[in-house]
């Protein structure tokens, strides 16, 4: 990605309520805020510090999960046609994304096992 394409927010507000609607805090411990900032030569630097959630590692495979099956066949490719609506992507390089990461996912379901 760039600069002007980090699926940072769009990621974790879709985990973030995922989380809450599965009681995840009960199951693998809670999360915590915490500051995060991005490097000066991103423009959402100008907004630094940025409050977002820190998950426990318990979960990382719970988030792999998710990642795999709901976010990037389902939320993904709305993402990228927003930021080429918006033209911060090309057409052309949005296409190359969903062929790399979406299109494998669907097929034969074999990444969704790693």
């Amino acid at each position: 990605m760039d600069t002007n394409t980090v699926p940072d927010i769009s990621v974790g507000q879709a985990w973030s309520k995922h989380w809450t609607e599965n009681n995840f805090d009960t199951k693998y411990g809670a999360r915590h805020k915490h500051d995060h900032n991005y490097p000066d030569y991103f423009p959402q630097a100008e907004s630094n510090p940025q409050e977002m959630w820190v998950y426990p590692v318990e979960a990382l495979g719970e988030f792999r999960r998710w990642m795999a099956s709901f976010y990037l066949p389902k939320k993904f490719p709305a993402y990228l046609k927003n930021k080429v609506k918006g033209g911060a992507l090309p057409a052309s390089r949005a296409e190359l994304l969903i062929a790399e990461v979406v299109a494998p996912l669907l097929g034969d379901g074999s990444k969704l096992k790693q």
